[in-house]
């Protein structure tokens, strides 16, 4: 078959029934996504709240920089606490343009959710894949991932999944072409490549991987403009950030992600790999997905040349997320709320998807008894392979709710305490999105999301309630609202800092901790703060277990 039969293959106006994989697709995620909401504003008794605090730094930042111009979780100072710098953008254009509006997130995310479908399933149709087998891979991309969950969170993921998904068919196709690729393409890539690194850092896994692939191709320039469009807006927000005193990354990326690290054996074996094989292997979707990747590239018997470009679309983005997903899992978290390695699912589910594209191993449907062997183990390996995706997609839907409930009973009360008796204070707080979002309080964060001064401290391995208590006195701290196991994790409570109450919620999932304790940092304090919890305890009682001395 040549190049020109391809193309008119490809271009040929489909029958109107290959696009009800897609409808239907689209109709069960926004079926989901509205039951979803129905039952996390139900556990929210009545109100619409994010399942996490991460999503109210995101709005805060994003509010910040539409009014303001600042960058950071409050409009007093500079605080790098968003790994999604493309998306904060985008919020904030959002608000600028139609006011700070809580839903503005969840539309945005949705949207690309439905984007996300759209996109699987125009690769879908370009690389000839069965119809029945178009609407499998698409119920699978929307509740595997899962797009329900992700929307309802408000962040950036979907559109991550949306832009990882173009880059590296993008990347794979372009590997595989025959002579020179055209400028329109090239052009195309490497703005993708730039948006991949700026929607999320993780990003910097694919475009590596991606570069690999590129350079096995023989195609060395186009890796080095990869790697080049794909560095370019971390550099960008690198030399923002250390104009304002921050650092290079983001404080989030510094402070969660895993560095290198060969101060003794052990540590060293975890940086070689052995942290990568025990997050695998606690992480049955991921295991499994990479299994049957790993296995396709290894035992694949070669293609028809007829077939051959295809085939090699497929291989190409095999071994490139397979790379990624190996690197995410040595310096990244998964298994966290299910949102970091969402991508990592549906990038392993469409390259499968396209490299079996075109029936490689005969697995057509035939009354023989060979195809229908042939047609039972595919069926079989399809079930076990995706039994714990959606295992882990229905344990995603199901804690979602529990998770708004948490955050309305926690971090959603402390805002309203802190709005209502210290909304212009110097505050210390350790969960720092909603009570920043809904108040105007200057923040010491505890643990370094928004404080540059706090996570050079995390990262040199020296912060310690030493460099707490004077960080907080120079600051002029009245109060904090912290875990104290957070705190006994530095060595301790700063010995002037007096405790005040506590509020307990029940069955947490999502919070950092079940019980925040307040503590007058000031001494001075004390007396205001209990008199204040006390006022505050008819409204808060609802919701916790309170406890005031």
């Amino acid at each position: 078959m040549n190049n020109v039969q391809v193309t008119q293959i490809r271009t040929a106006r489909p029958p109107l029934y290959t696009w009800l994989p897609l409808v239907i697709a689209v109709a069960v995620l926004f079926d989901r996504v509205w039951d979803l909401l129905f039952r996390c504003q139900h556990d929210a008794l009545g109100h619409f709240i994010y399942p996490l605090d991460d999503s109210y730094i995101q709005m805060a930042i994003a509010r910040n920089f539409a009014q303001h111009g600042v960058w950071g979780v409050t409009r007093h100072a500079f605080g790098p606490a968003s790994s999604s710098p493309l998306w904060t953008i985008l919020l904030a254009i959002g608000f600028k343009l139609g006011g700070v509006k809580e839903l503005l997130p969840l539309i945005m995310s949705a949207v690309a959710g439905v984007l996300v479908l759209i996109a699987v399933d125009w690769i879908a149709r370009r690389e000839r894949l069965a119809v029945w087998a178009n609407a499998v891979l698409l119920l699978l991309v929307a509740v595997g991932a899962p797009l329900t969950m992700l929307a309802v969170t408000g962040m950036e993921h979907n559109l991550q999944i949306l832009l990882d998904v173009l880059f590296v068919y993008g990347v794979a196709t372009i590997a595989c072409e025959e002579g020179r690729a055209k400028k329109s393409h090239i052009v195309a890539l490497l703005i993708l490549a730039a948006l991949v690194c700026a929607v999320r850092y993780e990003g910097l896994f694919l475009i590596a991987a991606a570069a690999l692939a590129l350079g096995l191709r023989r195609r060395a320039g186009m890796a080095a403009l990869i790697v080049g469009a794909g560095l370019l807006p971390v550099m960008i927000f690198a030399v923002a950030s250390v104009q304002h005193g921050g650092m290079w990354l983001p404080n989030s990326v510094l402070v969660k992600g895993q560095r290198p690290d060969f101060n003794d054996l052990s540590r060293t074996v975890d940086t070689l790999g052995r942290g990568a094989l025990d997050k695998l292997i606690s992480h049955p979707p991921l295991f499994s997905l990479l299994l049957m990747s790993l296995a396709a590239l290894l035992f694949w018997n070669p293609p028809a040349k007829d077939d051959a470009p295809a085939t090699n679309v497929g291989q190409t983005m095999l071994f490139i997320c397979v790379l990624t997903a190996l690197a995410h899992l040595q310096f990244a978290a998964v298994g966290i709320d299910f949102r970091y390695e969402a991508y990592l699912i549906v990038l392993l589910l469409v390259s499968l998807a396209v490299a079996f594209a075109r029936d490689r191993f005969g697995l057509r449907l035939s009354l023989h008894r060979k195809g229908a062997l042939r047609v039972g183990l595919a069926l079989i390996t399809v079930i076990i392979a995706s039994t714990p995706v959606i295992r882990r997609a229905q344990d995603a839907l199901n804690l979602t709710p529990l998770a708004t409930q948490n955050i309305f009973q926690q971090q959603i009360q402390v805002a309203h305490f802190l709005h209502r008796y210290y909304d212009t204070d110097n505050v210390a707080l350790n969960d720092i999105g909603a009570a920043d979002f809904f108040t105007d309080i200057h923040l010491t964060d505890v643990w370094g999301l928004d404080s540059s001064e706090v996570a050079r401290h995390v990262l040199h391995r020296d912060w310690n309630t030493q460099a707490l208590a004077e960080i907080a006195r120079r600051n002029k701290v009245r109060i904090a609202i912290v875990y104290q196991p957070w705190l006994d994790f530095l060595g301790g409570v700063p010995e002037q800092w007096i405790e005040v109450g506590t509020w307990q919620i029940a069955n947490n999932f999502i919070c950092g901790g079940d019980t925040v304790t307040f503590y007058a940092v000031d001494p001075s304090e004390a007396p205001q703060l209990r008199a204040h919890l006390k006022e505050f305890n008819s409204e808060v009682s609802r919701y916790a277990k309170t406890r005031i001395h």
